[in-house]
């Protein structure tokens, strides 16, 4: 590897924080906004949380991501894996949320320069 593509490849990566993940423009015009992935409070009336991905043109490395949402009742930590350009342009995501809890919808294909959003809701049971 050489020194120019290993600086690259570091400044390249996901900045994270616990319940964010934000890929930046790093291209040379800086023409496109930065992805995020991130998970927050609900906003749907029955769910605990929400995972948004805000899909841009701006991604490299980085197939899988750990997301925590302090909510009142407690930590909730989904898994979320990527695949990039799955459909085209379109990339995938597919949320996997902790034991008595359920992702809706699990995978979603989010378009380019739009925002897919995965709610995150209580297992009760049939």
């Amino acid at each position: 590897m050489t020194r120019l593509s290993a600086i690259l490849a570091l400044i390249a990566a996901p900045v994270s924080a616990e319940n964010m993940y934000v890929w930046k423009d790093l291209t040379a015009l800086q023409r496109y906004s930065d992805s995020t992935l991130e998970i927050g409070k609900p906003t749907h009336a029955d769910a605990v949380a929400t995972v948004h991905f805000f899909n841009t043109e701006v991604h490299m490395g980085q197939d899988s991501a750990t997301l925590t949402y302090d909510s009142p009742d407690g930590p909730i930590e989904v898994t979320v894996f990527f695949e990039m350009n799955a459909q085209g342009a379109d990339d995938k995501i597919e949320v996997l949320p902790p034991d008595g809890f359920l992702a809706i919808p699990q995978t979603l294909l989010v378009p380019e320069r739009t925002t897919g959003v995965v709610h995150i809701v209580e297992w009760l049971g049939v």
